[in-house]
């Protein structure tokens, strides 16, 4: 088990043990082994939610710490670049530091839509180029259609019933998701 309150630099050192812990041979028993994978699944998707509370716990104290920084010393940093980018006497809104540029952008104005239905509905007496209207092709219609007809409509592939593998193992798509029989043989 991964200790949450260990130092951060312990963290990759928990991490790498536990997943250690978790690598272990198979059964000698054949009858076992499906038990066995089954089991290692879900220990390794125990060890993922562990390590996602970790990630999501480090990552809240780096916002943290950069809010802190922005609160204490944002406005002086802020400041003391102006002052940089005016000494340098030209039409620059920027200055190069030896760990970036920082500088001043000039943002467009832009309409913020507080109200949507509101605005939908001024819109189509006053602007009807601003509203969009949205196709959709919905498969469920087709496929009653190709059932009672027969017909496969053009542009579309049917593909046919057959045996799909499971569970698989979500975290992990590339390797196991939905193993189709048609593949492994």
């Amino acid at each position: 088990m991964i200790n949450e309150l260990a130092p951060k630099d312990d963290f990759i050192t928990q991490m790498q043990l536990a997943f250690q812990e978790h690598i272990v041979p198979p059964p000698a028993s054949k009858d076992r082994f499906c038990e066995w994978y089954r089991g290692e699944v879900h220990k390794l998707d125990a060890l993922e939610a562990q390590f996602e509370k970790m990630y999501e716990i480090r990552l809240q104290e780096i916002h943290s710490a950069k809010a802190s920084l922005q609160y204490f010393h944002g406005q002086e940093f802020r400041q003391r670049s102006k002052a940089m980018i005016e000494a340098d006497g030209n039409k620059k809104k920027s200055v190069n530091l030896l760990t970036g540029t920082v500088g001043f952008r000039t943002i467009k104005a832009k309409l913020l839509v507080t109200d949507k239905q509101r605005v939908m509905e001024w819109a189509e007496t006053h602007c009807p180029q601003a509203i969009k209207m949205i196709k959709d092709l919905l498969l469920t219609p087709l496929m009653d259609y190709l059932k009672d007809t027969g017909e496969i409509p053009p542009g579309t592939e049917l593909i046919g019933e057959h045996q799909k593998f499971y569970p698989w193992i979500e975290s992990t798509p590339r390797l196991m998701k939905g193993i189709d029989d048609a593949e492994s043989k």
